[in-house]
């Protein structure tokens, strides 16, 4: 009896060594991605926003401009004027803390971040008009027109493609640089095939390849408005646009309360804003 037990539990137990075998082999490793390199970029104008704004989402299109701002209670999204001020802005539940937001027709979709739920806004009364959900956290938002998909970053080193129609995740995108795995993506703007990403905590943004997830490009905005120059109630550096209309990406942070149009196709500065 004890000796049919054993032998009748063996095939069993190998076949559990092979499975536990097998997951704990390594997998593949990806290709090494070739080295970035540092992109030239020069300021070119420069606009005053909301500096309550705790910036989290930035978007620009035909010349308008709305942007998210963060914190539980006081999370709202403003269309801002050419004079800075707030044209229009809505105020979200307390429960909600604001995240990126990414325009799509005549929508605004707005991330939270920890509750799994986004908003649906109409670009011009910015009233709700739906809502969606989604697994993990919120961070950055971006409409790939090309592909018809958002792209969502949760602070990690990994992009999700979401589909419009549920927001249902279809595919991830690992971002790496060089060797090594990126941590901390949040705020996103597709620009063709690149993807810009500022990294949370750091004064730098990355060009993503949106196929392969390697980074081709940085920019290094240490000397954009350098850290000792801001006031005490300036913040990181969070908010990224892209103005098809000339061109400029314009960047902008936490409680700034200004943004910087950046030309990427002309020769770099080396000076920071006065």
């Amino acid at each position: 009896m004890a000796a049919g037990w054993v032998r009748a539990g063996l095939a069993p137990l190998l076949t559990l060594a092979v499975w536990m075998s097998t997951a704990n082999a390594a997998e593949p490793r990806p290709p090494d991605c070739p080295a970035d390199t540092a992109l030239p970029w020069k300021v070119v104008s420069e606009r005053r926003i909301p500096a309550e704004n705790f910036v989290q989402g930035f978007e620009i299109h035909d010349g308008r401009w709305w942007q998210s701002s963060g914190g539980y209670g006081r999370s709202h999204l403003d269309e801002i004027n050419p004079d800075g001020k707030p044209k229009v802005r809505a105020r979200l539940a307390p429960g909600l803390f604001a995240e990126g937001i990414s325009l799509r027709a005549d929508e605004i979709w707005l991330l939270s971040w920890h509750a799994g739920t986004g908003l649906r806004v109409h670009k011009d009364t910015l009233e709700i008009t739906g809502q969606f959900t989604y697994t993990g956290e919120g961070w950055g938002l971006a409409w790939d027109p090309e592909r018809k998909l958002f792209l969502r970053s949760d602070g990690s080193g990994t992009l999700r493609w979401h589909r419009p129609a549920d927001f249902r995740g279809v595919a991830d995108l690992a971002v790496r640089r060089d060797t090594r795995r990126v941590t901390r993506l949040n705020e996103l703007e597709i620009v063709g095939p690149a993807v810009y990403a500022n990294i949370w905590l750091e004064d730098e943004v990355l060009r993503i390849d949106r196929n392969t997830g390697c980074v081709t490009g940085h920019l290094d905005l240490r000397d954009l408005w350098p850290a000792a120059q801001r006031p005490d109630s300036a913040d990181v550096l969070n908010g990224i646009a892209y103005d098809a209309a000339n061109g400029w990406l314009w960047v902008t942070g936490k409680f700034w309360g200004r943004a910087f149009a950046l030309d990427l196709s002309a020769a770099p500065t080396t000076s920071g804003a006065p």
